[in-house]
């Protein structure tokens, strides 16, 4: 008797069902390998950070967005007007999945600069548009004409090294 204790309790463990909470936990796990977008910064001028199928084309209110990479990732910007709820679809095991993210709103704090001579920073006057117009074509012409080529890829340089042109830069 006490041997067969031996040979049918280890036999019955493993033909016994699992547990519930054992079961929850793998489908918890499953879910956690659905594609999504919900990290990340969901607000106004946020970046939503998306996992998904490496490869497919994640869209956003119906426009292509980004396209995985072979790692599963994508990001997502988004404008600092964005709506209030956007509809993603994700690429799914042949389907498409769609999420409903809620976007907080941007709250910008309200700065004031003083001590600042308003005449250097924005042209106000009809002779000062003009004058930051002028400039602004010499200043193409001579970058062209000095360097030709990467523009600000490869860093900014100034076009001379005499006196600025202009008091806008």
């Amino acid at each position: 008797m006490q041997i067969l204790k031996l040979v049918l309790l280890p036999l019955l463990a493993v033909m016994a069902p699992v547990p519930a909470s054992s079961q929850t936990s793998d489908v918890a796990s499953r879910a956690g390998t659905l594609p999504s977008c919900d990290s990340g910064a969901l607000k106004q001028g946020g970046l939503l950070l998306c996992h998904g199928e490496p490869g497919t084309t994640v869209k956003l209110d119906g426009s292509a967005a980004a396209i995985f990479d072979e790692t599963g990732r994508a990001s997502i910007g988004l404008a600092t007007n964005a709506p209030s709820n956007v509809s993603v679809s994700l690429p799914y095991q042949g389907g498409v999945l769609n999420e409903t993210l809620t976007i907080a709103p941007r709250k910008d704090e309200y700065r004031e600069l003083t001590g600042l001579d308003c005449d250097k920073v924005d042209a106000r006057t009809k002779e000062q548009i003009d004058h930051a117009g002028r400039s602004w074509v010499s200043k193409q012409n001579a970058f062209a004409k000095f360097n030709a080529g990467a523009g600000l890829s490869e860093g900014v340089t100034r076009p001379t090294d005499l006196v600025m042109s202009s008091p806008f830069g």
